[in-house]
């Protein structure tokens, strides 16, 4: 017993605590437990007294070793918090020489373009008067309407988007701490940890904001440079291939395809390198988007019902974006398709871009429209100058019936025309034997356009009230039908309309072509008595 009393030594405490003695040699440095000091077998009173006198000692060196071990604890503590505040102020450190780095940059760009942009604007001052505002100079150029309501509500929110962001809180904390440079470095060491982990946060955001606003920039830039190749001759399936590209890199997918309507057999085709692509205009998932007239944003593209997998053939398709082109009464003209993004999922920015270059796209529609409308109004008025000097010469009146048929189905391109002369209550007609026919006034729907004496349009001539298969052209497309009055006769003129198919409108060109066609063979017949 006294060998283990003597072997009991003082724990060990933490280096910021005081000091107490070793518990020996390394085999001797473990507590005897109190159950073995109870149990020793002692002969004297005396014994007794030391023995409770070791269990106090033995108590209180056992809570004295549990508080060093949470003492260790404690300081293990403190040095990860202090390792963490030395990297907290190593990234601390590097953000600022970043962002010194980073202004540096902005003023070695700014500064040489500031006596280029004075010498420019001077430069300009004398020849374009007074600097007009980017609304006025948008309407003197004539851009699209759509475009300009555009800008218009571009404008009118953007001071409300600057304050909001200006307000953002981060944004707050940067700026009260940037304010002054001195004070900065101040701030900075005096501020306590939490403070310094909201400040570096806030940092960081700024970064992210910072580089997606620079890739916005820069897809910004990119779509400007198309919305300039818009009003360039350049044939459309170029810039269309163009705007492919341009979506392909913005929306950074796999690959991007503008379906545009062919109204005609109501498909959507789009071009690829080698071939062109047709689908029904209600055909799978770009049916469905072109049908709906909404955006569509698929994660998955398997799972989605409308999505036809049959198409995948050595590709899998996993996420998808589709916008509908409109026009401006809103009808569906064509569909953008995104497919695959390549990092995750296509986000809200995605959406936004892609609306907007849909817009964009139907201005090149539209004006790939008129242009060639305008196109074939000049070969239109070509071909009635060729018709009026090949009539110019011909004296003989079933000679010029007969070419007059032929040149009105050349005008319209189409294989069924007729002219009729209205002359003393007849109904004459040089059929394709290059004889007179002469037929009863008043019938079919020759005749009603002789009674009521205005321009017919009429979507399906067979099913007609008015039809009569002995005066009218047979068949079940749309018609004009049309009497042009001269001094002595008149001449009625009826002729297939193929533009009739795909859109339900009456042609006001049409009209006064068939008119001004009427008036020629008049001025060859009028005085010639049939």
């Amino acid at each position: 017993m006294n060998n283990s009393v003597q072997n009991i030594r003082r724990p060990v405490t933490s280096q910021n605590y005081r000091s107490i003695d070793k518990l020996g040699s390394n085999s001797q440095q473990k507590l005897p437990n109190l159950s073995d000091v109870m149990n020793l077998k002692l002969k004297q009173q005396s014994e007794r007294e030391l023995q409770d006198l070791i269990q106090k000692l033995v108590k209180q060196v056992q809570q004295l070793n549990s508080s060093v071990i949470q003492k260790d604890k404690q300081i293990q503590q403190y040095e990860f918090m202090i390792k963490s505040l030395q990297i907290a102020i190593e990234k601390r450190d590097c953000i600022i020489s970043a962002l010194r780095v980073e202004k540096q940059q902005i003023v070695e760009v700014v500064n040489p373009l500031k006596p280029m942009i004075k010498t420019d604007d001077s430069s300009r001052t004398p020849s374009l008067g007074p600097k007009k505002s980017l609304r006025t100079r948008t309407k003197d150029t004539n851009f699209d309407e759509n475009l300009s309501a555009i800008l218009d509500s571009d404008y009118a929110l953007l001071s409300q988007y600057v304050k909001c962001y200006e307000e953002l809180n981060h944004l707050t904390q940067i700026k009260n701490l940037v304010s002054n440079e001195d004070q900065f470095f101040a701030n900075i060491q005096k501020m306590e940890l939490s403070n310094i982990v909201h400040i570096f946060d806030a940092i960081q955001l700024v970064l992210q904001e910072h580089k997606l606003l620079f890739k916005n920039v820069i897809k910004q830039n990119k779509l400007f440079d198309a919305c300039l190749q818009i009003y360039e001759q350049i044939p459309l399936n170029d810039q269309l291939e163009s705007l492919q590209g341009l979506l392909k890199d913005s929306l950074n997918c796999d690959k991007v395809q503008i379906y545009v309507l062919d109204s005609e057999h109501q498909e959507l085709w789009t071009k690829t390198k080698d071939r062109v692509l047709r689908i029904q205009a209600n055909e799978d998932i770009i049916g469905a988007c072109f049908q709906e007239r909404s955006l569509i944003n698929v994660h998955n593209a398997y799972n989605d019902p409308r999505f036809k997998k049959e198409n995948d053939k050595g590709y899998k398709t996993n996420t998808l974006l589709l916008c509908p082109i409109l026009d401006k009464q809103q009808n569906s003209i064509g569909v953008i398709l995104a497919i695959n993004k390549l990092t995750g999922h296509f986000n809200n920015d995605d959406q936004l871009f892609i609306s907007k270059t849909s817009e964009m796209i139907s201005i090149l529609l539209r004006n790939h429209q008129q242009s060639n409308e305008s196109i074939s109004i000049q070969n239109a008025l070509r071909n009635v100058i060729q018709a009026q000097l090949q009539l110019v010469y011909m004296n003989d009146t079933e000679q010029i019936l007969f070419e007059a048929e032929n040149l009105l189905k050349n005008l319209f391109h189409t294989q069924k025309g007729l002219v009729y002369v209205v002359n003393n209550n007849r109904l004459l007609r040089v059929n394709e034997k290059k004889l007179l026919e002469v037929s009863q006034l008043g019938i079919g729907i020759v005749g009603e356009a002789h009674k009521i004496k205005e321009f017919l349009w009429v979507q399906n001539a067979y099913n007609h009230q008015s039809f009569n298969n002995l005066v009218d052209i047979q068949t079940t497309m749309p018609i004009y039908c049309i009497e042009v009055e001269g001094k002595n006769q008149s001449v009625i003129l009826q002729v297939i309309n193929n533009k009739g198919i795909r859109s339900q409108k009456v042609s006001s060109f049409d009209q006064e072509l068939l008119e001004m066609f009427g008036k020629i063979i008049l001025s060859k017949i009028d005085f010639i008595q049939l």
